[in-house]
């Protein structure tokens, strides 16, 4: 998955803000519960379980003899983090964020689902509001950089709407459901002082439902006050 990430930095010494707009294209894991338990629906409870890990395709394909191929899909988010001191930490700051993303994306069912054999189209949407809190530490200097490592945990909370059609049926599916995580993140910033600007992070993070995912995020900043 491609991410472009902008972010722009308030440099108080005690407190930071980060502002965040994210797109990403490509599949998406937040549709595979949806698309399971549709295929719960037309193969019996328990059948559509059974994929995990890879891509979303991957995750069907594997053990339930249904070939799904991806189509375009997008995501657009915002996100906000605010960043302060811990007192008498020394060095460890506080983070909390909050995201908000939505998106869509067109899969393919080319030989169907169980005795359905016809050629079958699915779209699928999603909303997604994640809260998440955590510590920061600086490592030291990396060359002319700062790096530094954080910890955090929070929750995702999904909403999905898919649409299942093909020459014989048209099926309408809506889910809602939450998923806590934990992350580990490492990030490089520039600057100096307390107006460093974040550079990238590589992101680690695991899931009750997904497992473990690793993310790259590249970030300009758009300016400071």
């Amino acid at each position: 998955m491609l991410a472009l990430v902008a972010l722009s930095a308030l440099p108080v010494p005690a407190r930071a803000a980060e502002f965040r707009l994210e797109w990403s294209s490509g599949s998406t894991w937040h549709h595979l519960p949806l698309m399971q338990g549709a295929l719960d629906q037309f193969l019996g409870p328990g059948r559509g379980s059974g994929g995990s890990g890879g891509g979303l395709h991957d995750s069907l394909s594997s053990g339930l003899g249904v070939r799904v191929v991806p189509g375009a899909a997008s995501e657009l988010g915002l996100g906000l983090r605010w960043r302060g001191a811990l007192p008498g930490a020394g060095g460890l700051d506080w983070r909390l964020g909050l995201r908000a993303a939505t998106g869509h994306a067109r899969y393919r069912l080319p030989e169907g689902i169980g005795v359905l054999r016809d050629p079958m189209q699915v779209r699928i949407s999603h909303w997604m509001l994640t809260p998440e809190a955590g510590v920061v530490a600086d490592l030291g200097p990396l060359g002319p950089l700062r790096l530094e490592a954080g910890l955090s945990a929070g929750v995702d909370l999904l909403g999905t709407q898919g649409r299942f059609t093909s020459a014989l049926i048209a099926l309408e599916r809506v889910d809602r459901w939450s998923d806590p995580f934990a992350a580990v993140e490492l990030g490089l910033r520039g600057g100096s002082g307390a107006a460093r600007d974040p550079l990238g992070t590589l992101r680690l993070r695991r899931s009750a439902r997904f497992g473990t995912q690793v993310t790259l995020g590249l970030s300009l900043a758009l300016g400071r006050r």
